[in-house]
Formats: C-alpha cells, structure tokens, sequence
C-alpha cells in the first residue's frame, strides 16, 4: 500500500510498519525477517526467496526484475493489483462450490435420518404382515439395519475413502487426471476454461510489464492458472515460443482456452501490446467467470433437488 500510494517512504521503513501491523503470527514473523535482511544490505528479491514458503515465485520474480529495473515502486503496484485480483477470482469459484457442497450434505443427512429414525418404525408392521416384500424394500430395510447396527464401518470406510482420494489428488498424476476431467465435464469445463484464461492473461501482462522474458514469464504463469493440464500445455507451448514460434500459435494448438485468447494474443503480438491486450483479456474473462458461477448455480440448483427428491421419493414408495 505504501509503495502504490507513492508515499516516498523507503524499504525499510515499509517493512517496518508492516512487521508492526500484520496481525497474522506467520506472516508478522516473515516481515521481520525481511526487515533485518534488508537492514544488513540483502535486496529484497534475495530476503524474498529465503521465505519462498510464503512468497510465491510469482511475486519474487517480479521483484527481482523491479530491482533490476530500478522501478519497484511501479512493480509492487502491479504485484499489489495482481493479488487483488487474483484473490477476487478465487472467492467467485469457491462461493460457487459452496452452495451444491450444502445441497449435498443435507442431502446424505436427510437419507441418513430416513433410514435410522424413520425405516425402523415399519419394520415390525412388515415382519407381521407375513407378506413377501418386493426386493427393492428388502434391500432398503438391509441398508437400514446395516446404517443403525454397523455405523462404524460406514464411519471407517467414507474416511478411507476420502484419504485414498485426497492422496491421489496430491499426487502429479492425480491431480493431472482430475484435471483433464474437469475440462471435459460441461458445466464445469467453461468455468474452468475462463478461470485460467483469467489467470493467464493477468499473470503474463503483470509479468511482461515488469520486464520480465516472455519463456520466463510462461514458465512462471504456467503454475499460476491453477490446473496441471493447462500448465503442461502452457510449458509445451514454451518450447514452441523458444524455438521461434510466436506466442498465439501453440496457445491456439493447446485446445484449452476459449478461442478469443489466442486471437487477443495474436492481435498484440502484431501492434507490438501484448501487455496491454492480455490486461484487457483478462478484464474480460473476470467478468465471464462471474457470469459462468451465476449460470453454473442456477443449473446445480434445480439439479440437486430433483436428486434430492428421487432419492427420498425412492425410500417412501
């Protein structure tokens, strides 16, 4: 904030104040370190990347290049700017999870509480009508008994479930695997699809005005769209740009982004304003993502609910 209001106050003296206001422990922590490094005639990039566990390459980068430039005031404004609105966009996407996540627990607690508290309530009028019951209500008063007799195993095997799916995710294939699905599944895969143009085009402009080189700045914008498919894409679209190929054409070969970003692209590679083009793209694909949450919750509503009612229309019939 001091950097961008053009306050005049020096390194130190911005990370002083900053030491002294952070409220969070780790980052307060991270500041002071800072703050002694810079006093003993380390630059900021090297202090920087000592706590690279809490300061992404994104911004180290971009430092080091203000440093280098001797324009870090201008440079910090940017990385403020990018932050910003990077944290915007991942706020869209995580409230437009939110919403089917409730759904969906309510949902499991619904069933739940119908096969526990209100399925045993019938099964002494079933077992004295000495009626032979159809097999969907045999398998149904199975499920129950199982549910109130053996809750621990559901218990031990929905955790189970869970670790082995959270491992996989965390692994580079794993999360490549559920990547690539996300961007063939058709609700999602819009949204998808304009997140990380987004982030691209926002990471690549920040980058390219900060006088950063353009295969530096795809290697780093590749671990900033958030899905490993479109990284690797982004990476194999680097090795085309080292070999001389401009930019808009491995990223129209990628398949992964919607056909306007190439196009942009292409269009500021010719006018010599790629910085100034993707900034404007990015713009666009911030409000698209906004439109996207909006549509995808109003098709995850209704569809949760009728899933909702043939489950639970299933238990009462």
């Amino acid at each position: 904030t001091l950097f961008r209001s053009g306050a005049g106050v020096t390194i130190v003296g911005c990370l002083d104040i900053l030491r002294q206001q952070t409220q969070q422990k780790r980052l307060r922590d991270a500041s002071a370190e800072l703050y002694e490094d810079v006093q003993k005639g380390l630059m900021l990039s090297e202090s920087l990347r000592k706590r690279s566990d809490i300061f992404p390459s994104l911004m180290i980068q971009m430092v080091e290049a203000g440093e280098t430039s001797g324009s870090l005031d201008l440079v910090m404004s940017r990385v403020a700017m990018h932050y910003e609105k990077e944290n915007k966009i991942n706020a869209r996407v995580k409230s437009a999870m939110v919403y089917p996540a409730v759904l969906a627990i309510v949902c499991v607690c619904v069933v739940i509480f119908l096969l526990t508290s209100v399925m045993p309530t019938f099964i002494g009028m079933f077992e004295g009508s000495n009626i032979e019951l159809p097999g969907p209500t045999k398998a149904l008063l199975a499920i129950s008994d199982a549910l109130r007799s053996k809750w621990y195993i559901f218990i031990a095997f929905a955790a189970l479930a869970i670790y082995i799916f959270r491992r996989f995710a965390a692994s580079d294939g794993g999360r490549m695997a559920l990547d690539r699905l996300k961007l063939r599944i058709p609700v999602v895969k819009a949204l998808v699809q304009k997140t990380a143009s987004a982030r691209f085009a926002r990471t690549m402009s920040t980058m390219l005005a900060s006088g950063i080189p353009l295969l530096k700045a795809m290697e780093d914008t590749a671990g900033a769209v958030g899905n490993a498919a479109v990284a690797r894409g982004i990476l194999d679209a680097r090795e085309s740009v080292r070999k001389g190929a401009p930019l808009s054409v491995p990223i129209r070969k990628m398949g992964c982004f919607p056909p306007m970003v190439p196009s942009m692209i292409e269009i500021g590679e010719e006018s010599g304003t790629l910085e100034e083009v993707l900034e404007k793209t990015a713009g666009i694909y911030d409000e698209e993502v906004d439109i996207e949450v909006a549509r995808m919750l109003s098709l995850m509503e209704p569809l949760m609910i009728v899933a909702m009612a043939l489950i639970v229309g299933f238990i009462v019939i």
